[in-house]
């Protein structure tokens, strides 16, 4: 069966829409591709390859050229997404996937809002492919609420999850990593419950 490929490789971007400063991404290269795998009569054995063909394109992508890669692969009724790599802008996850972001409201701090009309919006340009995932968010002054409307649907974010978490003494600051994430059915991996000991009885 012939799979249709797409990958994308985003890098790290700081978006200012008025007294806001958002860390994302934005697209820098994407190609297309065509593969084949063998035909699946079950549905979950072909998301399974599918999966399988995006994972080993993204794995190149990201060894090759760094940054954020993630590769659709596309066969006759189905579909699976994977996504991986690092940068050390990311901060705070925002989004569960990479998406395109098309405005923010924002519920400035001593100001009521009852309705999402009563926040302040700020448009995306329409020519700039903004896209969210894990980044950050900078404002002139306190706010109390953000709405992320993006092409995916939108998300509520409070400033307490913008924080950084506290690092206990002599502990390293870590660098930020994108996280790695897919989309197909999922499969667990149980884990190995440990072995008990048993007692030798002495006689």
């Amino acid at each position: 069966m012939k799979v249709l490929l797409r990958t994308r490789v985003l890098r790290p971007y700081l978006l200012k829409l008025g007294p806001l400063a958002i860390r994302g991404l934005v697209v820098v290269d994407e190609s297309w591709g065509e593969t084949r795998v063998r035909e699946k009569k079950d549905s979950v054995k072909l998301l399974h390859s599918l999966y399988n063909v995006a994972a080993n394109r993204t794995y190149r992508a990201v060894k090759s050229g760094g940054g954020f890669v993630e590769t659709e692969a596309v066969g006759i009724g189905a579909a699976a997404l994977d996504g991986d790599g690092s940068y050390s802008e990311a901060k705070a996850l925002m989004f569960p996937k990479p998406s395109r972001l098309i405005r923010v409201g924002v519920a400035w701090a001593g100001r009521a809002v009852e309705k999402l009309d009563d926040m302040d919006w700020y448009e995306v340009p329409a020519q700039l492919e903004f896209y969210i995932y894990e980044g950050s968010v900078e404002a002139e002054k306190p706010w109390e609420m953000l709405v992320l409307d993006t092409e995916d649907g939108q998300r509520i974010i409070l400033p307490s999850e913008l924080k950084p978490p506290r690092r206990h003494a002599g502990e390293k600051k870590a660098q930020g990593k994108g996280r790695k994430y897919r989309r197909k059915t999922g499969e667990r991996k149980a884990k190995k419950s440990g072995r008990k000991r048993r007692r030798r009885r002495r006689k």
